[in-house]
């Protein structure tokens, strides 16, 4: 059995400083204005596409206030089955009085294309509801050298502008297949490099290709 060496560097955690705003600055605000103790509405949806940062923030908040016994925090709402929509909704109810209490949460739509019990669905979009926009390229790649830069990776210029042009562009999916290049290259004893990705792909631990097969070069997505 080949041993591999132990990789025991530490990555930073989920916060609002190192999180990208790019055009959600004013929503990073708003989070920061919350996680002080403000209470600008009794509750605030953040809807997004997947991959557009959404769990990231909601994770930044909740250790931004870990302390905020009013705060509760729901991510991904639109996963929410039976059981949980009513434990959400008698959440709702019980928080209504409460001038300390609020509820953040995320989800891939805005409240009316939201396929949840329609009085969870109105209290979600009964306070501030607000759009996570998509990063161009040049914040994305801030972004991604951000994420290089928590782990401790040397990323080269000529593989970012790979990772941008041939991979699809949600940020979730470009720091995923990152981490997952960087374990080869742990593993391997290499650089990071455009011929390491290459490798990788060859080995068959490239990134998922889904149903609709490979991934959609970044140039096709708009």
């Amino acid at each position: 059995m080949r041993q591999l060496p132990l990789d025991v560097r530490v990555v930073a955690p989920a916060s609002l400083d190192n999180f990208v705003a790019g055009p959600n600055a004013e929503l990073v605000a708003l989070l920061r204005a919350i996680a002080g103790g403000q209470r600008p509405a009794k509750c605030l949806l953040v809807w997004g596409e997947a991959g557009s940062g959404k769990s990231h923030l909601l994770q930044a908040l909740a250790s931004a206030a870990a302390a905020d016994a009013g705060l509760a925090l729901l991510d991904d709402a639109q996963r929410l089955d039976a059981r949980g929509q009513a434990r959400w909704f008698a959440r709702f109810i019980e928080q209504a009085g409460d001038p300390a209490a609020m509820i953040v949460a995320s989800a891939d739509a805005a409240p009316m294309h939201l396929h949840l019990r329609e009085d969870l669905r109105t209290r979600l979009g009964s306070g501030l509801v607000v759009q996570l926009r998509r990063l161009n390229d040049e914040e994305k790649a801030l972004a991604l050298r951000q994420h290089a830069a928590a782990r401790q990776i040397n990323l080269p210029d000529e593989l970012l502008r790979h990772l941008l042009r041939h991979y699809p562009r949600d940020i979730r999916t470009l720091t995923g297949l990152l981490d997952n290049l960087d374990r080869f290259a742990f593993e391997h004893r290499r650089a990071l490099s455009l011929p390491l990705l290459r490798d990788m792909e060859a080995a068959g631990q490239g990134p998922e290709t889904g149903p609709g097969g490979p991934a959609e070069p970044a140039g096709g997505r708009g």
